[in-house]
């Protein structure tokens, strides 16, 4: 099992879907912008207009927050107000990011790729707000590839390795950064573009036993389990309670073919964190005995 630090973008404000009974209007009092005041854009999608540009404004954020606090299809439903045929409505990159990453996940494919393409746009002209040119800073652009990445890989899009250059170019100024690049990578998939993080976090950390799994998983993803074994026993042995590092000691053991000590590894993973039903799941190793 894969441990990594997360990559955090923050934005916008609350709530759930509106009320079709209450009248509506174009630009409504709850609409309105109240300094001190929490935006209260539930109270906004049920006042304003249809297709109006508050009513869009609204579901942006509203969207946002379901997609923050994980709920795709809540997500999905409120986005569904934030296109409306003939009307330009400004959205930052980072709307279109969190769009992107929902419709992919929901299976709208097409539209996620579009929403992708539109980040991509942004990052190549350098600024949150063309009109304002508020420059995209390496944080944010780092977050910005971090969602789009997911999308372009997924969707097996021309622009992948051009963004996966781009992103791997960014500064990586702690070892902090190069763990969260290689596991942003290793999530979607592209292991030997992580290797080189994953390296460059273990030079600056040669005993956290977190890098250490996290290194071993990686190699027994791309079916190197001789070469992971060792670094998963580094890991165990600096943590024996952490069941993650057993569980991961346990799928480079599989890809060695040494079977026997894999569904050890993985009974001692269930052992210790028994809720986690992935530690029960039968193992597919193809090796002999030890």
């Amino acid at each position: 099992m894969l441990v990594f630090a997360a990559v955090a973008a923050a934005v916008l404000a609350t709530s759930s879907p509106g009320d079709e009974e209450r009248p509506r209007v174009d630009n409504p009092a709850e609409c309105h912008w109240r300094e001190g005041a929490e935006q209260q854009w539930e109270a906004c999608a049920e006042r304003a207009t249809i297709g109006s540009a508050m009513h869009v404004l609204a579901n942006m954020n509203l969207g946002t927050q379901a997609f923050l606090r994980g709920d795709m299809e809540m997500a999905a439903r409120f986005y569904e107000f934030t296109a409306v045929d003939g009307q330009k409505m400004y959205g930052d990159p980072f709307f279109h990011a969190f769009r992107g990453v929902v419709f992919d996940r929901i299976g709208r494919g097409e539209e996620a790729l579009a929403d992708a393409r539109k980040v991509l746009e942004y990052i190549e002209l350098g600024h949150f707000d063309p009109e304002l040119e508020t420059p995209l800073d390496e944080e944010a652009l780092t977050a910005l590839y971090v969602y789009t990445l997911e999308v372009l890989a997924n969707q097996d899009a021309p622009e992948l390795d051009a963004a996966v250059s781009a992103y791997g170019a960014l500064p990586t100024t702690t070892w902090i950064d190069a763990v969260n690049r290689a596991a942003v990578l290793t999530e979607i998939g592209l292991y030997d573009d992580a290797v080189p993080f994953s390296e460059a976090a273990l030079k600056e950390q040669p005993e956290h036993p977190g890098l250490l799994n996290n290194h071993c998983y990686l190699l027994a993803l791309m079916g190197d389990g001789e070469a992971a074994v060792p670094y998963c026993e580094r890991a165990v042995a600096a943590d024996p309670f952490e069941a993650s590092f057993h569980d991961s000691l346990a799928e480079a053991l599989n890809a060695a073919g040494r079977c026997a000590e894999a569904v050890a590894a993985q009974a001692r993973a269930a052992q210790l964190e028994p809720s986690t039903v992935g530690y029960k799941e039968p193992l597919s190793c193809e090796g002999g005995g030890d």
